[in-house]
């Protein structure tokens, strides 16, 4: 049955990135404070895969195909969002959206609603269930890091038969899921998973990242004075946890950060974080990045684009997001051009 990913998305928008705790948050655009910076399963293998098109006048297929397996791990399902189109549009570029949740809770059904939006202007969406930590057990880095790319690879692989573009493939998170976003974005070709068949046919490249309030650094989110930081750094590396503190070997904190990946390959990135985010604070885990990235395309502009967002904490939403810049970033990196205006809310609501 399909389902209404606006719906599912208000109610994501609702929790907290990393808790289930919800922080209200909605200012004006005057209040915004941007900154840009110059500087496999088989195909007949999937549950709900459609059959072949009889012929290249059908419809392309449309709704929410969910639960499709990626892979034959436990948490490796995503949910398909499908676009309004007809006979004749042709593939359609992709968003891989990895959601938030400390990497130790969360699942695929919580996409934040910029990334919903962005379904009624010509986007599918793929909203990915990834490998979680077990705190004060097993990590999940780079086991969750291979997931995504393992998802990013079976879209490709089976871009066909759902009417996708292999070649215009988005990923995009927040929070944890930022994290992973931005990492996957930078490491193409490295932190790979060992995968055989059409799955080792394609690779893992997107032409563009989108990683809102995401952790980037981890030596210093773990020592990040809040109270959450040291237990979901300990949690993701699988380090002990001791009277507070996360004891974390540095090349372990290192290899899971961002910036030691980053290099005039990576693609563009959209960065937005909250000024008032005691979490993931823009100083250390935004800033920072957006340099190294802008740095590594010799200055660029069109490589970062960087927001800090007044008054905003750790819950970043089209509501508080510079959603116009978030558009128009994406529809560059896929086409070089504007796919289609967003809908109103009202339009949005009915898809699905």
């Amino acid at each position: 049955m399909r389902t209404s990913l606006l719906a599912r998305a208000l109610t994501a928008a609702a929790v907290l990135s990393v808790v289930s705790l919800a922080v209200a948050v909605t200012r004006s655009h005057t209040d915004r404070v941007p900154v840009r910076l110059r500087a496999a399963s088989t195909a007949a293998e999937v549950r709900g895969f459609p059959p072949p098109l009889a012929d290249t006048l059908r419809p392309e297929p449309v709704g929410t195909f969910p639960g499709l397996r990626y892979g034959s791990g436990a948490s490796e399902l995503l949910d398909l969002y499908l676009p309004p189109r007809s006979a004749g549009t042709g593939a359609v570029p992709v968003i891989v959206y990895v959601h938030s949740g400390g990497w130790i809770g969360g699942s695929r059904a919580n996409v934040n609603d910029a990334a919903a939006a962005q379904v009624g202007r010509g986007y599918a969406v793929a909203s990915v269930d990834y490998q979680l930590a077990t705190p004060g057990g097993g990590a999940s880095f780079p086991g969750a890091v291979y997931d995504v790319k393992r998802a990013i690879r079976f879209l490709k692989a089976n871009a066909g038969a759902w009417g996708l573009d292999p070649t215009r493939v988005v990923v995009m998170g927040a929070s944890a899921g930022g994290h992973l976003a931005a990492l996957v974005g930078a490491s193409a070709g490295r932190l790979e998973p060992d995968l055989t068949g059409s799955l080792a046919a394609v690779d893992s490249s997107v032409v563009a990242a989108v990683d809102l309030v995401g952790i980037t650094d981890l030596a210093t989110f773990a020592v990040t004075d809040h109270p959450w930081a040291p237990g979901l750094a300990a949690a993701v590396l699988g380090c002990p946890l001791v009277a507070g503190r996360a004891l974390c070997p540095p090349p372990r904190l290192r290899q899971a950060s961002v910036a030691p990946y980053v290099s005039a390959a990576s693609p563009p990135i959209f960065m937005a974080y909250g000024a008032d985010d005691t979490l993931v604070v823009p100083a250390t885990q935004g800033a920072p990045l957006a340099a190294v990235w802008a740095q590594a395309h010799g200055g660029d502009p069109q490589s970062v684009v960087y927001e800090v967002v007044a008054g905003a904490g750790h819950n970043l939403t089209a509501a508080n997001l510079d959603m116009t810049a978030l558009d128009t970033f994406l529809d560059r990196a896929v086409t070089g051009a504007s796919l289609r205006a967003r809908p109103t809310w009202g339009d949005h609501d009915r898809l699905g």
